[in-house]
């Protein structure tokens, strides 16, 4: 299994739990892992990061796994996007137009990311932090989305819990 990381995850962890500069240990973790073919991303994950401000570690972190292929192409997956793009707009109940919007903006993630893992046939869990509301009709929940089309979701608490030991050691200032 691989799993495939959303921005909020990335966003989350540099912003509240894994702070750079006094967590390095799960930025590590996170080039390890890649290295070892388990994490990546997409391009689509990669361009709402780079939205942030230019001096932001999470920018520049961005930035420079452009060249090692940490963030995968969405080229050639308007099929499939499409068939999540029609999922979300024939969806019972219906969701509401802002959220459709939202969901199926052109520079959002969570669309590309259901695509692109459904476009690969069990190999692919999204790491997201939303939680699923399938009932729901203000927002399109990524794991809801996910689900319609078989890709499995985890949240990074339990994905660091199968993937990860538990290394990150206090520094004494």
């Amino acid at each position: 299994m691989r799993y495939l990381l959303d921005s909020d995850v990335l966003i989350a962890a540099k912003s509240v739990h894994y702070k750079p500069g006094f967590c390095e240990a799960f930025w590590q973790w996170l080039d390890d892992s890649h290295a070892a073919d388990v994490i990546c991303s997409i391009d689509r994950v990669r361009d709402e990061l780079l939205q942030g401000d230019g001096d932001d570690h999470l920018v520049q972190w961005a930035r420079n796994k452009e060249p090692t292929g940490f963030f995968q192409e969405t080229k050639g997956l308007m099929g499939k996007f499409g068939d999540v793009s029609n999922w979300a707009m024939s969806r019972l109940p219906p969701y509401r137009p802002a959220g459709l919007q939202k969901f199926l903006r052109a520079n959002a993630a969570d669309a590309w990311l259901v695509a692109y893992a459904a476009s690969f046939s069990n190999e692919y869990t999204i790491v997201t932090n939303e939680v699923g509301a399938p009932e729901g009709r203000r927002d399109v929940k990524l794991p809801d989305a996910a689900a319609a089309f078989g890709v499995p979701t985890i949240r990074l608490f339990d994905l660091l819990d199968l993937a990860a030991y538990g290394t990150f050691n206090l520094r004494h200032p």
